[in-house]
């Protein structure tokens, strides 16, 4: 599938390829992936707003959180829903693509 990382929303983070075929663990930080008890095969990545993309993400502030391969792992990270969270204006869902940053 093609995708388009030229977005306004690009990030560099940092994960895991787990046994299930899909990133995991994705944070700003080695230390955040670390501390879910991955002490190994952390990879530098580049997490882009996309709206082909495999990935689901939370957008506030300019940063992106709560990066999940599906809508409703996300919207489990909120008590009342994606729809609730996203009419407080604090944030809202987005379509991420993750690749491996190679600089």
């Amino acid at each position: 599938m093609q995708t388009n990382l030229l977005s306004m929303i690009s990030q560099t983070m940092f994960g895991c390829w787990n046994i299930r075929g899909y990133w995991s663990n994705v944070y700003d930080s080695e230390f955040k992936v670390r501390m879910c008890g991955n002490k190994k095969n952390i990879v530098k990545l580049l997490v882009a707003e996309d709206v082909n993309g495999d990935y689901y993400g939370w957008l506030s502030n300019g940063v992106v959180s709560l990066i999940w391969p599906s809508l409703i792992c996300l919207e489990m990270c909120f008590p009342g829903g994606l729809v609730v969270a996203e009419s407080s204006g604090k944030g809202k869902r987005i379509r991420l693509s993750i690749k491996v940053d190679n600089d």
